[in-house]
């Protein structure tokens, strides 16, 4: 059903990647989406997704194993100076109240 959305421009919004068990699902429509954003599946239109995604982006460009997080919403003076990859995801949840 992802897979199948459009944007108001015709373009695809989602790729999915199906893993078996799991999906990776990713954000693939390359302009910003707007409050008035809706896409269409099959010629019709879906609801108002602006409030439902987020740009995140997580990337080391030069596939190095030092990598850097700006977190706007931590206090540089209560920031950790170093974290494992893996805890990314628990900040992520914290960050989502889940």
């Amino acid at each position: 059903m992802l897979a199948s959305l459009r944007a108001p421009d015709g373009r695809e919004i989602f790729s999915v990647d199906n893993r078996g068990a799991d999906l990776f699902v990713m954000l693939t429509y390359p302009h910003e989406i707007k409050p008035e954003f809706v896409p269409t599946r099959n010629g019709a239109p879906l609801w108002d997704i602006y409030g439902d995604v987020a740009f995140v982006a997580l990337k080391n460009g030069e596939h190095n194993g030092i990598g850097y997080l700006i977190d706007t919403g931590i206090p540089a003076s209560k920031a950790p100076r170093t974290m494992a990859l893996t805890e990314l995801p628990l900040l992520v949840a914290r960050a989502v109240g889940a």
